[in-house]
């Protein structure tokens, strides 16, 4: 266990540094970001799961718009078991870009795990509405 509190140490060291250089004006808050979503995809690796969303959450509130954030984020939960909050992290990054096969994949897979048939059907609603002229949510939509 020494080599993981160290590793994990060393996260939170990084995590350290990193706030307070963008806090000194040394970063944007999109670079802010993507050095967070490299620690997060680090503590994901590392099987830690509540670390990385709780970091994702903080790219994504850094840089709002980069749906990166939010699908990464969503295959966290999903790995995670959260399936609920996968399919809703899923469900955002496809009203911003509705033929995504990755997040309409993980969407599904989400849902599978739910057994919620009515509450993935109005999410794939919810996106064909928005979208009308997008092939995939409608595809999805029939399939259910």
């Amino acid at each position: 266990h020494a080599a993981g509190q160290t590793a994990h140490g060393f996260h939170f060291l990084g995590l350290a540094q990193l706030h307070f250089q963008f806090f000194m004006g040394n970063f944007m808050a999109s670079e802010a970001a993507a050095h967070l979503a490299t620690i997060a995809k680090s503590l994901m690796e590392s099987g830690n799961t509540v670390g990385a969303s709780a970091v994702l959450q903080g790219a994504s509130s850094l840089d709002s718009e980069n749906m990166t954030y939010v699908f990464l984020l969503g295959e966290v939960f999903l790995a995670g078991n959260e399936n609920s909050a996968a399919a809703e992290q899923f469900r955002k990054v496809l009203l911003k870009a509705p033929e995504s096969p990755r997040s309409a994949q993980l969407l599904d897979e989400a849902c599978a795990r739910l057994d919620m048939p009515d509450f993935c059907r109005k999410i794939w609603q919810e996106i064909a509405e928005a979208h009308p002229q997008a092939t995939l949510p409608k595809a999805r939509l029939q399939a259910r």
